[in-house]
């Protein structure tokens, strides 16, 4: 655990983390494995420091053997353009050792492991900025496309590109193997990236409830927002509608009956009363 202010950042090892770097050390690359892992963390760091300028709290630094995930809090809450900067401070980081330790080599100054040291931090850098969720890029793009079409559908086209840029790696891996050039990381971290967009999308409603939660007590406090209605068929379940819900704006959901005409009008405070009490399998129809 380290400290920042007042703010406590605790560091979690991943189990496969440890495992992996008992291997590196075994075939020799003692090394590279703790150099790639001390700029994973410094990378993640650096998202959390920018996230903590700006008020949010950090849950943890986790690291993985191929990566490392900064779980901040409420992250989605702040403005797009703070959630920009917060996304691109680990890949800015990286970039910014590059050039350090390439400006320095330039002056003549001994780097120790000078070209292992450039091709990681570059690569960090290039990496996390390709437009996918759970990458950087992909938060960036989420931010940009959620101004056009909400929140869920924003997620939804971030987790889209993710899964295609881990299905375009795995395929450049096995070219890789047919041309005699093995690379066991063009493998393992599509399958990172594929079931972690995944979870990106198991997580949207969960995502939108908690921050509705939030929502309602930042209206006491601003006193004004926006509202946006949604309509659907009274079969519908409340889990399906959460998945329209804008968590910048106050929703009310319009329901129709089997003649199409209006049944009744629902406030996002009375569908998640039914959520709380009911859970998410029950049909509007049970409550407008």
């Amino acid at each position: 655990m380290t400290g920042l202010g007042h703010t406590k950042i605790k560091f979690k090892v991943n189990k496969y983390f440890i495992a992996i770097f008992i291997i590196c050390i075994i075939f020799g690359y003692f090394i590279e494995a703790a150099l790639l892992f001390l700029f994973v963390m410094l990378h993640e760091f650096c998202h959390a420091i920018v996230a903590v300028i700006f008020g949010l709290k950090i849950g943890d630094i986790e690291l993985f053997p191929f990566g490392g995930v900064a779980r901040i809090n409420n992250i989605d809450m702040v403005e797009p353009f703070k959630e920009i900067l917060i996304s691109v401070a680990g890949p800015l980081f990286n970039v910014m050792v590059a050039a350090l330790v390439f400006f320095l080599n330039n002056r003549g100054i001994h780097v120790p492991n000078y070209e292992f040291i450039m091709n990681t931090n570059i690569g960090l850098g290039i990496f996390n900025m390709l437009p996918g969720l759970p990458l950087d890029g992909g938060r960036i793009l989420r931010v940009f496309i959620e101004y056009f079409v909400g929140y869920r559908k924003a997620t939804k086209a971030a987790v889209f590109t993710g899964k295609v840029i881990a299905v375009l790696m795995f395929i450049i891996g096995i070219f890789a193997v047919l041309n005699g050039a093995m690379n066991i990381s063009l493998f393992i971290l599509p399958l990172f990236i594929f079931v972690s967009a995944s979870k990106e999308e198991e997580n949207i409603m969960y995502t939108v409830i908690k921050d509705v939660m939030i929502k309602n007590k930042n209206i006491k406090g601003n006193l004004i927002m926006e509202v946006t209605q949604i309509c659907t068929y009274e079969e519908a379940f409340v889990r399906d509608v959460l998945k329209h819900f804008d968590v910048n704006k106050y929703n009310m959901v319009v329901v129709l009956d089997k003649s199409m005409k209006v049944k009744g009008v629902l406030s996002e405070s009375e569908i998640f009363e039914a959520l709380t009490k009911s859970g998410s399998d029950i049909r509007l129809k049970n409550i407008a």
